[in-house]
């Protein structure tokens, strides 16, 4: 199976021009679909109709899938950013991704030799894998944030700290309530 650059591939399958192609040299292919889709160059419904009839996949629609935390959590984040693909399923040593653009095929042997099992692949609409994405580490992120502030030693005097300089409690009050808590 060929693995086409992204801009080739769209020129190739009439999506774009060459003249837009050119002004594409140098953007990262998560760019590049992400701007010709809001400029309203590219049709996504088009763009996945030809990516999944090129490459023989199947084509998912990814609006109701809830992504396996244990799953997303094995794969390495730079290579979901690197490659837009987005894991949606593991049974029987085999991982389904749904890829949304050719890059996402340079991943299968990597994933393979990472996780130890065959990968399949479907393909979806770069709207919802690049949504999914975005959720699903922003949510990460914001479980280690609160991990970070669970786990900092120094908490209470911060926050005690911050509650008094907005004005929210006086610092009397502060004390008060410290030592209503310390006496249950």
């Amino acid at each position: 199976m060929e693995i086409k650059d992204l801009k080739e591939f769209l020129v190739e399958n009439k999506l774009i021009n060459k003249k837009i192609a050119n002004q594409l040299a140098g953007y990262e292919p998560n760019d590049i679909l992400d701007n010709l889709i809001k400029s309203g160059y590219l049709n996504e419904d088009r763009f996945l109709e030809i990516l999944a009839k090129e490459y023989n996949l199947d084509p998912m629609n990814l609006l109701d899938v809830i992504l396996p935390d244990n799953l997303i959590k094995k794969i390495p984040r730079y290579l979901t950013a690197k490659y837009l693909f987005i894991p949606i399923h593991y049974s029987n040593e085999i991982l389904t991704i749904a890829i949304c653009s050719p890059i996402g095929l340079m991943v299968v042997e990597e994933l393979q030799i990472l996780l130890n099992c065959r990968v399949k692949l479907v393909v979806a609409k770069y709207s919802q894998v690049s949504k999914l994405l975005k959720d699903f580490f922003k949510d990460e992120e914001a479980k280690s944030l609160g991990r970070a502030i669970y786990n900092n030693p120094n908490i209470n005097k911060i926050l005690a700290h911050l509650l008094v300089e907005r004005g929210i409690i006086t610092e009397e009050e502060l004390i008060n309530k410290a030592r209503e808590f310390t006496s249950q």
